[in-house]
């Protein structure tokens, strides 16, 4: 005698596997549904169109990086941030500037890294004729910061960018960063207040003519202050803290 499937257990087991099928197929959709929604809604939301995950090998703004040579780290390669490996932040990827000219790098830059192309990852040697290898060629500048301690660029620490709250000393007519702590190898005369395009734009307590010095410093000394790209450094004399 066949299962009856009008009414009975085997008949109400039938409509619940249909049930689940259904239900499944709905939930399914609508998990569908839910992902599409997210994909489109950040695809909306993002200014220049969908998100797009950056490939950690290549340089990129706020990647990571590490020198590809401990020996020769003149080229470096993209890393992700969490690795343990990764030694530096991209703050900024810019192109190569011509004297003069300082390099568009932002605020905390700690040190500026040239990109070769191609890369150099290894010094180029004479050829078998003894022709000189051509001079490589800076493709980009990479303005980093460390990712650990110490950060030179920041002001007062004696390298990176030349920015306000540096500190400097005159050597052979030119304005040197050195460590405001004293503890470069030039002792720090001046501080810097401002770096400007117009002599007459330095801010107030710019000092001139004051010993050991203090004073408006051309940043090219071999520009006339007329001439595009000069820059003016506003100094005061700086004051060593009293030692009690």
């Amino acid at each position: 005698m066949s299962p009856s499937t009008s009414d009975g257990p085997v008949a109400e087991s039938t409509r619940e596997h249909h049930l689940q099928h259904v239900l499944g197929a709905c939930f399914g959709a609508l998990a569908l549904g839910m992902v599409v929604a997210t994909v489109l809604g950040i695809w909306l939301q993002s200014p220049g169109g969908p998100v797009v995950i950056p490939d950690p090998d290549k340089l990129v703004r706020g990647g990571c990086a590490v020198p590809l040579s401990e020996d020769q780290p003149t080229d470096y390669i993209g890393i992700a941030c969490d690795d343990p490996d990764a030694t530096i932040l991209v703050l900024d990827l810019v192109g190569p500037v011509e004297a003069p000219g300082r390099p568009g790098c932002p605020f905390g830059t700690d040190q500026i890294i040239p990109v070769y192309e191609p890369p150099m990852l290894e010094t180029p040697e004479p050829s078998e004729s003894g022709e000189e290898p051509e001079e490589p060629v800076v493709d980009e500048l990479i303005c980093a910061r460390n990712l650990y301690p110490p950060h030179p660029g920041d002001p007062g620490a004696g390298g990176g960018l030349l920015v306000a709250g540096d500190c400097a000393a005159v050597v052979e007519d030119l304005v040197v960063e050195t460590p405001c702590d004293g503890s470069g190898e030039y002792a720090a005369e001046m501080e810097v207040l401002a770096i400007v395009g117009d002599a007459d734009d330095c801010p107030d307590g710019t000092e001139t003519g004051q010993e050991p010095t203090g004073d408006v410093y051309p940043m090219w000394p071999d520009l006339l202050p007329e001439e595009p790209g000069q820059e003016f450094i506003c100094t005061r004399v700086h004051e060593v803290p009293a030692v009690d």
